[in-house]
């Protein structure tokens, strides 16, 4: 039996060597490309970037989603249609786990710019902490300096 070729991809499908794509699965922030949950899904979209065998550009399955489903105790089970399925693209793969969420989750589509809207996230970051240096809101209009050449909208 051969042995079977395996090729690694960074996110933009571009050949990379197996060192580079050691270092990337090293860093979460390369490596994941999105996450939501909201205590009832869980859902979690990554790069993984190793083909194994030849496969066609548009085909190749570079990002997986995994996706679990809340039962009433806590546990988590694997949503049978989503959970596993791969992607050749980013763009591809960020349509469907939005398109997931809009369907199953308080997310939604903007209906008149197609953006998505995501509610309920417990892993989205909090804002950062004000620090000393950031200014109330008060001091950064006084810092704003309005220069429109005597042009204006009035």
């Amino acid at each position: 039996m051969t042995k079977q070729k395996t090729n690694y991809f960074n996110r933009e499908s571009k050949p990379i060597s197996l060192e580079d794509w050691r270092t990337l699965q090293n860093d979460p922030r390369y490596k994941i490309v999105r996450q939501y949950d909201n205590g009832k899904v869980h859902l979690s979209l990554n790069w993984t970037g190793k083909v194994v065998g030849e496969q066609w550009p548009d085909l190749r399955p570079i990002f997986t989603m995994s996706a679990w489903n809340y039962m009433e105790d806590g546990r988590r089970i694997e949503d049978m249609n989503m959970h596993g399925k791969t992607y050749p693209s980013e763009r591809i793969a960020v349509e469907e786990f939005e398109a997931f969420l809009a369907k199953w989750s308080e997310c939604e589509m903007d209906e008149l710019t197609g953006e998505f809207i995501e509610e309920g996230n417990t892993l989205a970051p909090p804002p950062p902490p004000p620090t000393a240096d950031t200014p109330h809101s008060e001091e950064a209009l006084a810092k704003i300096e309005i220069d429109d050449g005597g042009i204006g909208a009035w």
